[in-house]
């Protein structure tokens, strides 16, 4: 479980860069304003999230 939460902050991290860009806070890439990587980046936020939750649950 702790390998789990150790790329947990790493997912969130490039989750919240994609949520940027699809939103179109992050210019300079052909992701920007895309509304599908709002959607990937999300997902990735909360899947960290959930990681990190289990994670600190089971210890």
């Amino acid at each position: 479980m702790k390998s789990k939460m150790a790329v947990a902050p790493l997912i969130g991290a490039v989750g919240l860069i994609f949520l940027g860009q699809g939103i179109g806070w992050i210019p300079g890439s052909y992701m920007t304003g895309d509304p599908t990587w709002a959607v990937v980046g999300s997902v990735m936020v909360v899947i960290a999230a959930v990681l990190l939750w289990r994670g600190r649950r089971a210890s």
